[in-house]
C-alpha cells in the first residue's frame, strides 16, 4: 500500500504529499525516489500509535531495505511507524536506508532488523 500510494503521488507531482497508514501490517518495500525530495511523509494516520502501524520487509535478497530513499531524496519523513525488517543476506540488512546524497527525519518510530542493522546512512 505505502508502495503504491508513493509511486502514484510521484506521478501526480503535488506540492507535498502525507500517507497515512491505517493500523495493520504492511508487507512490503519502499523505494523513494529523488523526485519526491522533500515532499513525502509516510506516517501512523491521526490518533493511531506506532505499535499498530508494522511495515515489515521480509527477504531472501540482498540490498532490500524496507525503506530506502535513493540518492538526491532529501527530506523524506517516516512518522509514528514501526519499520521491521530481516533477510539471510549478510549484505546491507537494513531497516531503513539513506543512501549517498539522501536524507531522512524519523520521528516516534521502532526500527529494528533481525538480521542487521536498523537504520544506516550511507
Amino acid at each position: 500500500a505505502a508502495a503504491a500510494a508513493a509511486a502514484a503521488a510521484a506521478a501526480g507531482s503535488p506540492a507535498t504529499i502525507s500517507i497515512r497508514l491505517s493500523p495493520g501490517k504492511y508487507q512490503e518495500r519502499v523505494v523513494v525516489p529523488a523526485s519526491l525530495a522533500g515532499l513525502l511523509t509516510v506516517e501512523a494516520a491521526p490518533g493511531v500509535s506506532s505499535a499498530e502501524v508494522v511495515v515489515e520487509h521480509r527477504t531472501t535478497a540482498p540490498y532490500q531495505a524496507t525503506f530506502e530513499a535513493e540518492t538526491g531524496c532529501t527530506g523524506l519523513t517516516l512518522r509514528n511507524l514501526t519499520v521491521r525488517h530481516s533477510s539471510p543476506s549478510v549484505a546491507n540488512n537494513y531497516a531503513v536506508f539513506a543512501t549517498a546524497g539522501s536524507s531522512l527525519t524519523l520521528e516516534g518510530c521502532d526500527v529494528s532488523s533481525d538480521t542487521g542493522s536498523g537504520v544506516v546512512g550511507e
